[in-house]
């Protein structure tokens, strides 16, 4: 890889994921200071919809038409617009209708950005892929230093201000994007309407090789839709202040394994690193169910401080697993695909599950019942680890 490319590549993780973590972090707590508490469990629900229906045809148009650079550029230019807008909805107190349109179209257009620069940036590392983990390190870099910006510099998390953050992160994701590699694409006229809309990248749920990945993906990550909604609610009850900046400290690990990502690679199957990334999710969310108030917060933070740990072997592996399976002509479908189960349908039904439960739980209780919140969300998750570990069948590599 040349070094312009993984500068490039870096760059754009960084401003990317600084851009989610403007508002993914601050969300709850901004919506509740605004007198939205009552609609967090919509407006997650809007990311999992959004997220359900864009990346895969963003993937559709890199694999048959056109260069993923220039999609990544639209797409972050067109974020950065619907972002502003979320700003000036709040601030002029327009009614929650219009807030929810503004928010569903800035979640649609940035949904696929990250599967797109993790796919260009496997294409162009081509045979190896352990360097990733040196670009991904960018991204949960930016997590921290962004969170600790609103927290402790501009002092935003609980104001539309945010948005304005975000909205710089993504123009400058816009510009950088045309720095990014090149891969350009030829125009297809002969496809079907099905694979016009992705069809190719979901018959990947009838290939045995990487079936029992994905639905593990799916499963766990029902679950997954209460970490960033409720884990900041919960401190906040705790009595915590700078809960964003606090929760992005805690994913030190993170950078920690990301920087050694070759090394895993290279010492552990790509099977087995997904194993400890699929038991570390149902590990953090036991720890969750245990804790009994601030005597146990010690807890919570293990259980946070395992979301770097799950992330980079659950996921950063799981797309590496992914791409070495798939045919060449469909990767970019694939790589959003991936985006579509872990943020998409998964936490749509995700967000309505756990706002379901939150009310009946700590709405009707109190703090008190945080742990029976976070039991029944157990479920799903041991259901994906017990299908992961289960439908395991011994894949061979697509061919190149």
């Amino acid at each position: 890889m040349k070094k312009a490319d993984k500068i490039s590549l870096s760059t754009m993780y960084f401003l990317s994921i600084g851009g989610l973590c403007c508002w993914l972090l601050v969300l709850s707590p901004l919506l509740k200071n605004y007198g939205y508490e009552s609609y967090v469990a919509a407006f997650f629900a809007l990311v999992a919809l959004a997220t359900a229906l864009s990346p895969i045809l963003a993937g559709v148009l890199v694999d048959y038409k056109f260069a993923a650079r220039s999609v990544i550029s639209t797409l972050s230019l067109l974020t950065c617009i619907f972002v502003i807008l979320n700003y000036w909805i709040l601030k002029n107190e327009w009614a929650v209708q219009w807030l929810f349109i503004s928010f569903f179209l800035s979640s649609f257009f940035s949904a696929p950005i990250l599967s797109l620069v993790g796919f260009l940036a496997l294409r162009t590392l081509k045979s190896d892929k352990s360097k990733i983990g040196n670009m991904f390190v960018w991204g949960t870099i930016s997590w921290i230093i962004t969170g600790c910006l609103m927290s402790f510099v501009f002092k935003i998390e609980n104001d539309a201000k945010a948005f304005l953050l975000c909205a710089i992160f993504y123009l400058l994701a816009s510009i950088m994007a045309f720095k990014l590699p090149r891969d350009e694409k030829k125009g297809s006229s002969d496809l079907s309407l099905l694979d016009r809309l992705g069809g190719k990248g979901w018959s990947q749920l009838a290939n045995p090789n990487v079936n029992g990945y994905l639905i593990a993906l799916f499963c766990c990550s029902i679950s997954l839709a209460a970490f960033f909604s409720y884990v900041p609610l919960q401190l906040t009850q705790m009595g915590l202040s700078n809960v964003a900046a606090k929760m992005t400290l805690a994913q030190v690990l993170e950078v920690v394994i990301l920087l050694s990502f070759s090394k895993w690679l290279k010492m552990i199957k790509d099977w087995w690193l997904i194993f400890i990334g699929v038991t570390c999710v149902l590990l953090r969310y036991i720890l969750f169910s245990l804790v009994n108030g601030e005597s146990d917060l010690i807890l919570m933070w293990v259980g946070v401080t395992l979301h770097g740990l799950s992330f980079c072997f659950f996921i950063v592996v799981g797309q590496i697993y992914i791409e070495k399976r798939v045919l060449p002509t469909i990767r970019a479908q694939s790589q959003a695909l991936l985006t579509q189960l872990s943020t998409g349908l998964s936490m749509f039904i995700g967000f309505f599950l756990c706002g379901w439960w939150y009310d009946k739980t700590v709405g009707q209780h109190g703090i008190e019942a945080w742990n029976e919140f976070w039991l029944l969300l157990i479920v799903p998750i041991l259901i994906g680890w017990l299908i992961f570990v289960l439908g395991y069948k011994k894949g061979h590599k697509a061919d190149n």
